[in-house]
C-alpha cells in the first residue's frame, strides 16, 4: 500500500488511527509526565565507574569477556532469583522465590513486554477494548497482531460505560 508520497509500507498501517495522546499534545500543560529522560547518574561519577570497570577488565580478560558476551535469552539466573526475592518481601507478590524464580520474565521495556503479552494472548480478530485516549505504543503492536481495537471514552470515574 502507497501512501501520499508514494512510500509503500505494510497493509497493517493503515489500520492504524492518529495517535489521540499526540493531538492532546498541541494543549499547554504546567506538568509534563511523559517517558525520555530516566534518572541519570552525574557524569563525574559514571565515568569514575567506567574507569574503576576498565581496570577491572584490564586485570581480569576472562572476567570481560564473560561481561560482553550473549548472556542466557531469560535473564541471569542470579538477577532473576535476586527480584523474585524482592517481589515477595517488598511487593508481597505470592511467587515461591525459592523454587519458581524462573517464573520472572525481564523485558528490555515496557515496549517488548507490551508486545510479549499482545503476541501471546491475542488472536487475529480479537477484540481489545482501551480507555480513550489510547497509548500508540500498545495499539501499534495490537493491530499489528490482528485485534480490533475499540477505544472508549473516559472521565473521571474511568470508562463511560454508555
Amino acid at each position: 500500500m502507497a501512501n501520499e508520497r508514494g512510500y509503500s509500507f505494510a497493509t497493517w498501517t493503515s489500520f492504524i488511527e492518529e495517535s489521540q495522546i499526540r493531538a492532546l499534545l498541541k494543549y499547554k500543560v504546567e506538568y509534563y509526565f511523559a517517558g525520555g529522560k530516566p534518572g541519570i547518574i552525574p557524569t563525574d561519577i559514571f565515568a569514575d565507574i567506567m574507569i574503576d570497570i576498565a581496570g577491572q577488565y584490564k586485570e581480569d580478560t576472562k572476567l570481560a569477556l564473560d561481561d560482553f558476551n550473549y548472556g542466557p535469552t531469560g535473564g541471569q539466573p542470579w538477577f532473576l532469583k535476586t527480584l523474585a526475592k524482592r517481589l515477595c518481601e517488598v511487593r508481597d507478590i505470592p511467587i515461591d522465590c525459592e523454587d519458581e524464580w524462573d517464573h520472572v520474565s525481564i523485558t528490555n521495556g515496557s515496549q517488548q513486554a507490551l508486545y510479549a503479552l499482545l503476541d501471546t494472548l491475542i488472536d487475529p480478530g480479537d477484540v481489545i477494548i482501551t480507555p480513550s485516549p489510547a497509548y500508540l505504543g500498545f495499539l501499534v503492536p495490537a493491530v499489528k497482531l490482528g485485534a480490533r481495537v475499540l477505544t472508549v471514552d473516559t472521565d473521571s470515574d474511568g470508562i463511560i460505560p454508555e
